[in-house]
């Protein structure tokens, strides 16, 4: 089973769900993450390695912000829905003297897309602030631009390389929230982990990125998760189906046939 089908069967059981919940749940916030990306690191030594001249990493996949919209279908206890997801990092190797300059940047850009589920760990059941467990999988779409660039006196060299992949990933965490009303206010902890997915050349699903070993880079931005964001709260009650009324059948008598039913002479001509 690939993971396409996976999401559509995760996806049907979140439309499913709907008739058993009492409340919908809409919520967009920020936080930070840390990205593994072990071989993508690894790639830029074997650049390195490769350069006429002792250049230097400055920057090698930091920490950075990413941005996250959810809607959930929730009872006291249970929460089930969808989210989508927006983060980015990257790299940069640099080398700069009287005669030119040499670059070489990484910009990552990733997608996800989840299902997301609570379940609420508070007993209290009048505690405006409440812990939750929550479990996400779901699919994540990595972008890669590389960009090299050179100047060497008046010379200037430019290319731009661009790898996509797709992987399976889950989020697993704890987070607490404290609800005034329709408005909530929500902060969470957790570990993304990403299967990784081979990075292929953009259009070419048949050519990837390959190691001096000849093994296939993988993207992977497992890592952890701490976030904050803001939701509004609705009641919501499962649209029940209209009842079918038994349609009555009417009696008619011979007179009321003959004139519903009796067709009507043409005129006759003078």
């Amino acid at each position: 089973m690939n993971k396409f089908s996976i999401m559509i069967i995760a996806s049907l059981l979140v439309f499913n769900y709907p008739a058993f919940c009492q409340y919908i749940s809409i919520s967009a916030g920020t936080g930070i993450g840390t990205y593994s990306l072990g071989d993508l690191k690894k790639l830029n030594e074997d650049l390195m390695l490769g350069m006429p001249v002792a250049t230097k990493v400055v920057n090698s996949f930091p920490p950075y912000p990413f941005f996250r919209f959810s809607a959930l279908w929730e009872n006291e206890k249970l929460g089930l829905g969808i989210s989508v997801s927006h983060c980015s990092t990257g790299s940069r190797i640099h080398y700069a003297d009287y005669s030119g300059t040499i670059s070489m940047k990484q910009l990552i850009r990733c997608n996800s897309f989840g299902i997301p589920f609570h379940v609420k760990l508070t007993k209290k059941e009048d505690s405006k602030a409440k812990v939750y467990f929550q479990l996400e999988p779901g699919i994540v779409m990595t972008r890669d631009v590389l960009r090299q660039y050179m100047s060497v006196y008046e010379e200037t060299v430019k290319d731009d390389y661009t790898f996509t992949s797709e992987s399976m990933y889950a989020l697993a965490g704890f987070s607490c929230r404290y609800q005034l009303k329709k408005v909530s206010f929500m902060a969470g902890l957790g570990y993304f982990f990403d299967t990784g997915g081979k990075l292929f050349f953009e259009g070419n699903s048949e050519q990837w990125l390959v190691d001096n070993s000849n093994d296939p880079i993988k993207s992977n931005i497992s890592g952890l998760r701490l976030d904050i964001s803001v939701g509004i709260r609705f009641p919501w009650e499962f649209p029940k189906r209209l009842s079918r009324q038994p349609r009555v059948r009417q009696k008619l008598n011979f007179w009321d046939w003959m004139l519903r039913y009796r067709p009507i002479p043409a005129p006759r001509p003078f």
